[in-house]
């Protein structure tokens, strides 16, 4: 019994300092804190915001993405978020602060993709189902049996053909494929 109403105390403390991290308005520092782990300890919760919002003030960009998809979600789909925002932030050497907004925040399908037309946000994750309306050349991938497999499709969307064929076409529509 000890055991289980220690479990919930954390869960408790975890869940407050998530959402004091987020109502503070440092929502990707609330997940930064959550994957690593330090949601129990206020101190790291504190620190883990900090150096969530001094990297932010140094950066000269702030990329925000939107996604459907929760954190954890990575066994089920490769969405791999904050390892994204880690290369992100570590290839530029900080010039681009990245702002997750997983779990549907923004919105999901469509919705994400109107966004990224608008400019309300720089980038989503989606299905190609969810933006084939918007690019409808990019939807030439959703033929049953296509690629087949994961390497038959990594080869084709980063084949010249890809490159010099559909890019120009998803390009003109206001969109530049990322992933």
């Amino acid at each position: 019994m000890t055991d289980l109403k220690t479990k919930l105390e954390v869960a408790s403390l975890e869940r407050r300092n998530f959402l004091k991290l987020a109502a503070a308005g440092s929502f990707t520092a609330a997940v930064v804190a959550g994957a690593a782990g330090t949601l129990v300890s206020s101190d790291a919760v504190a620190q883990t915001a900090k150096e969530e919002s001094d990297r932010e003030r140094a950066a000269d960009h702030i990329m925000t993405v939107g996604t459907a998809y929760v954190f954890g979600s990575t066994r089920s789909y490769p969405v791999m978020q904050l390892d994204f925002k880690e290369n992100v932030q570590n290839a530029t050497n900080g010039k681009v602060y990245m702002k997750l907004a997983p779990g549907g925040q923004l919105g999901v399908g469509g919705a994400l993709v109107q966004k990224v037309q608008s400019g309300t946000i720089q980038a989503a994750q989606h299905s190609i189902s969810n933006f084939a309306p918007f690019a409808p050349v990019a939807d030439l991938i959703n033929l049953p049996y296509f690629c087949g497999s994961n390497q038959r499709f990594v080869n084709l969307v980063t084949s010249q053909d890809w490159k010099s064929q559909v890019n120009p076409k998803v390009n003109a529509r206001g969109f530049k494929p990322l992933l």
